[in-house]
């Protein structure tokens, strides 16, 4: 739990809630919120495949590269493409990692995401009331170290229209 975010993290004009209830005391769960520029945060949703240390320890390892590769890749595609090169040659063959990676860019009023096997988003829509659910194709991180991986995993953009909510999970 002391790995996840701890005090408020935001952008102007966009407003966040967070909660995480792990069913044991060490786990894979992980979300992150990542202030990447005044006008950009960086939202990351991800599970390691079972329970216990080993799964903590990949967490912990799944987030320092986040934290990396967010400074390097503007793009949630990108970022998980290099993501899933780097662990795929690490996990033990038992193991993967599904994640959603997102970058709410308030200045252009969009949110670019993908998903690596991960849930799929649901969207609200404040004007229409209608909900949404916003699944691009992706593959758990670590399950293929070639262009499978690549091939499969899309990139979504979204427009910001104020009321609007997203649920990651």
């Amino acid at each position: 739990m002391s790995l996840l975010p701890q005090g408020k993290v935001g952008l102007d004009g966009l407003r966040v809630a967070a909660l995480c209830l792990p069913a044991a005391e060490v786990g894979g769960d992980y979300y992150d919120l990542l202030p990447l520029s005044d006008t950009r945060l960086g939202v990351v949703v991800a599970d390691v495949s079972g329970k216990g240390t080993s799964a903590g320890v990949y967490m912990a390892e799944l987030e320092g590269l986040v934290l990396s590769l967010s400074r390097i890749y503007d793009s949630p595609g990108t970022l998980l493409k290099q993501a899933n090169r780097i662990l795929a040659a690490n996990l033990d063959s038992r193991s993967f990692i599904t994640m959603t990676y997102a970058v709410v860019d308030m200045g252009t009023g969009t949110m670019r995401f993908a998903r690596a096997g991960h849930n799929p988003l649901i969207q609200l829509e404040a004007a229409s009331g209608r909900t949404r659910v916003l699944a691009p194709q992706g593959l758990g991180l670590g399950i293929d170290a070639g262009d499978r991986f690549v091939d499969i995993l899309v990139e979504v953009e979204v427009p910001l229209r104020g009321g609007d909510h997203f649920l990651f999970f």
